[in-house]
């Protein structure tokens, strides 16, 4: 199993530039196989929100994006 990342690396640091100290916060890692770690990425399997952590919540919300989980692609807007 790999790290995964509920919000991905990228986004964290290009586009929100978060300071590299947060971007391993043990609240927005999951384990992932690596086949289903890039079809997460991709959107290929959509999670439910009902699956992501509170704890992912609280951090979306500390870096200033509490809406982060309702409004990207990767996933899904209906309970498991």
């Amino acid at each position: 199993m790999d790290p995964a990342h509920l919000i991905p690396k990228l986004i964290l640091r290009k586009r929100w530039r978060i300071h590299e100290s947060k971007l391993n916060d043990p609240r927005i890692i999951v384990p992932a196989c690596r086949n289903h770690h890039h079809s997460f990425d991709q959107g290929f399997i959509p999670v439910p929100l009902d699956a992501i952590p509170e704890e992912a919540f609280d951090y979306a919300e500390e870096i200033g994006h509490p809406d982060f989980f309702l409004t990207d692609f990767r996933f899904a807007k209906t309970r498991a």
